[in-house]
């Protein structure tokens, strides 16, 4: 999530409060208890059920992820690294790269480097960073399937708990 989407949470909330000032509705009609009880321990429980222990625990760093800025090179950025690294392989040969390695801040770059410096075969990297892009990617999906559940429980229960004081004043 990068700036822009706090930037859109921020304006939807100002925009409820706004509609709901010209509506003539006072906004503590959004501070009830009851409801906001039955959302958040309503899908934190639906979640819970619906999702094993291990993966339940890694929520909390999701968190962070989410809103951590991607910090990903672009290819801008990454031409002409690669273009500097050829030119040192060529001249001095694939053991003068290991000194670059040092210089480099991405992590999977950083590892494929040092295998190629270390004389692993372009079948073996390929191989080996393959792998690790798609067991990111798996990572990745599965945390994203907590949340897609999270928000397909989620609004369920608030009709839930917006129609449970209407039904409970009826009674009284």
């Amino acid at each position: 999530m990068d700036k822009t989407s706090i930037i859109g949470i921020i304006l939807a909330l100002i925009a409820l409060s706004v509609g709901m000032v010209l509506k003539g509705v006072s906004l503590s009609a959004l501070a009830n208890p009851a409801a906001i009880l039955i959302i958040l321990f309503g899908t934190i429980s639906a979640v819970i059920i619906a999702f094993p222990g291990k993966e339940i625990k890694k929520v909390p760093a999701l968190f962070k992820v989410l809103f951590k800025e991607n910090k990903q090179l672009t290819i801008a950025q990454l031409i002409p690294m690669f273009s500097q690294w050829a030119q040192i392989a060529r001249r001095e040969g694939l053991l003068a790269l290991e000194a670059s390695i040092e210089d480099v801040d991405d992590a999977f770059l950083k590892n494929g480097l040092s295998m190629a410096v270390d004389g692993q075969s372009a079948e073996f990297i390929r191989d080996i960073m393959t792998e690790e892009v798609e067991a990111m990617e798996d990572r990745h999906q599965a945390g994203a399937a907590i949340f897609t559940q999270a928000g397909t429980y989620a609004p369920t229960l608030g009709v839930l708990g917006a129609v449970l004081f209407p039904i409970d004043c009826s009674f009284n």
